[in-house]
């Protein structure tokens, strides 16, 4: 039966999937090499142009390593030896973008083209996980919810114009009255002499008297002065203020969502082919005796919270454990409202997915006692889809987006089971 089932999943792949795939990655490679032990550039151009081709390529596969987030470059490192082994096997190095022969030191500067075929060595890594490389396969499946925005509160940002227009008026009056005069002085005096004398009253003295009298008057007249100063200033100041819009803070929209029914298969086809290549068999919710039914009240129940309700969830995790299927996948495909693309003009979508969850059942290494146990988490992903009609473009979006992470929690799962 799950050979059947199997047959059937690649079979879809096949319609459904193929188009999702970048298969290579384009980056320009750059090198610098000395060809002083080889000799003269015009007589051994070719020579020296192929290695240092050579090694832009491998330039060029070196940032694709380190762009590579934590858990891909953990499960590279366990195969990273059969891959740059065979390196010309995921490469094509063979358009040449900028060229320079530095002949004061005998150097060929080149930057090339890179294609690198992303798709052969995701394959070879995943083929190398530990999951992948055991005789039995892991049983999974999807309580992934698909939600469709249905309206939408936009928010303005607050925008706050101030015109202010200032006046200032200073009127300043002075005035000086002054009335100068030298200084003078009027004297009149009077002086009057009285002499009384009297001679010859004996023979031997002579008796004589005087009387004076000295008066003076007079007027003192000086200067005088007087100043008056005023001044008076006026200040008018007009401000207008107007304001609009939220909070101070850049506002996003806020939506509003229904829980929709009938794009759980995007989701399923989005991540078939890598589970599939890790060892994992994707079961359908409807496979799986009473879980179809748990899976709708599931929905209901998170139509109304916005989370999944843990009664609910505990029911479907012990009808998993009762059917042998080892481990889900829980979380929200958000769809947007719908958008025109500005490249090409077709109808276009946007979904992402705020938080994903894979939930298996199985002992800690070393131990017996299987639980229930989460083992990757991913958020924050998303991407978009284009398409003829709304539904052809949420389609693809959703299952872009389900291949996106369907990736990298199983790139998180490979590296926890590292040895």
């Amino acid at each position: 039966m799950l050979k059947l089932h199997k047959l059937y999943t690649l079979f879809i792949i096949s319609i459904l999937f193929q188009p999702l795939i970048a298969f290579s990655l384009e980056i320009n490679g750059k090198a610098t090499y000395n060809y002083t032990s080889i000799g003269d550039y015009e007589l051994n151009k070719e020579i020296i142009r192929s290695k240092a081709m050579n090694l832009a390529c491998k330039d060029a596969f070196k940032k694709y390593v380190r762009e590579m987030d934590r858990d891909t470059r953990k499960n590279y490192d366990r195969v990273k030896s059969e891959i740059e082994n065979n390196l010309n096997d995921y490469l094509t190095c063979d358009l040449v973008v900028d060229e320079q022969n530095i002949k004061d030191n005998q150097s060929l500067r080149i930057v090339v083209k890179t294609n690198i075929d992303t798709v052969a060595i995701e394959r070879i890594i995943n083929s190398g996980s530990k999951i992948a490389s055991e005789d039995s396969e892991l049983t999974i499946t999807s309580l992934m919810i698909v939600r469709k925005a249905t309206g939408m509160d936009e928010k303005f940002d607050r925008t706050r114009t101030v015109n202010r227009n200032t006046d200032i008026n200073t009127t300043s009056t002075s005035s000086d009255r002054n009335s100068d005069a030298d200084a003078s002085f009027t004297k009149e005096g009077n002086k009057s002499v009285n002499t009384d004398q009297i001679e010859a009253v004996d023979d031997s003295s002579v008796i004589s008297s005087s009387n004076t009298d000295t008066s003076e008057s007079g007027d003192f007249q000086g200067s005088s002065s007087q100043r008056n100063n005023s001044s008076q200033t006026t200040k008018n100041v007009d401000t207008n203020v107007r304001e609009s819009g939220g909070g101070r803070i850049v506002s996003a929209a806020k939506y509003t969502y229904t829980v929709d029914d009938g794009l759980e298969g995007a989701i399923e086809s989005g991540m078939t082919e890598e589970l599939l290549e890790n060892n994992f068999d994707l079961l359908s919710l409807d496979s799986i005796p009473g879980v179809i039914d748990l899976y709708e009240e599931i929905k209901i129940a998170y139509s109304k919270s916005n989370k999944y309700d843990k009664k609910l969830t505990k029911k479907v995790k012990d009808a998993l454990v009762s059917d042998e299927v080892d481990c889900y996948i829980t979380g929200s495909f958000d769809v947007g409202i719908t958008q025109r693309s500005p490249t090409t003009g077709a109808i276009m979508k946007n979904v992402i997915v705020n938080k994903a969850v894979l939930e298996c059942y199985m002992a800690k290494k070393g131990k017996t006692k299987k639980r229930w146990r989460p083992q990757a988490t991913v958020s924050g992903i998303q991407a978009k889809g284009e398409g003829s009609d709304e539904k052809e473009a949420e389609t693809n979006a959703v299952r872009i987006t389900s291949n996106k992470v369907g990736k990298l929690l199983l790139n998180k799962f490979n590296a926890k089971r590292l040895n």
